[in-house]
């Protein structure tokens, strides 16, 4: 569980992302040095709330520096944000009571791009013993 403090709700800042890069780079590296698998997982979307409010734009770039990053890797990468998002990308009202915290609707997208991904990677889940 990954999270970094993104200054103001409404941008993350380029010394955010820079941040970001670091910390994902470090434990992928770490483990790789270790012999563990990493999945990485895209940012999810948040609702339009002022006071969770998040730059759908900034959180593209995020996500997509986390999918490439994953991708030269050859890391697994679960995209929650495509399963989440809305059409101008925020989280919504129907996936979350609050716009942050994800209700059983939400989770169970969650769940089916977490479980293809898992199989796709060759993961196994407790489904899979």
């Amino acid at each position: 569980d990954l999270r970094c403090y993104a200054g103001h709700p409404a941008s993350i800042a380029a010394s955010a992302l820079d941040r970001i890069r670091i910390a994902v780079t470090a434990m992928a590296d770490i483990a790789k040095a270790r012999g563990i698998a990493l999945l990485l997982c895209t940012l999810p979307p948040v609702g339009r709330q002022p006071e969770t409010y998040r730059d759908p734009a900034a959180l593209r770039g995020v996500n997509g520096w986390l999918t490439s990053f994953a991708t030269e890797r050859g890391l697994c990468v679960v995209d929650y944000h495509a399963v989440l998002a809305d059409g101008e990308g925020h989280l919504p009202a129907a996936l979350s009571d609050d716009g942050v915290h994800l209700n059983t609707a939400g989770y169970i997208r969650m769940m089916a791009v977490l479980s293809e991904a898992l199989a796709g990677h060759g993961f196994q889940t407790s489904t899979d013993r």
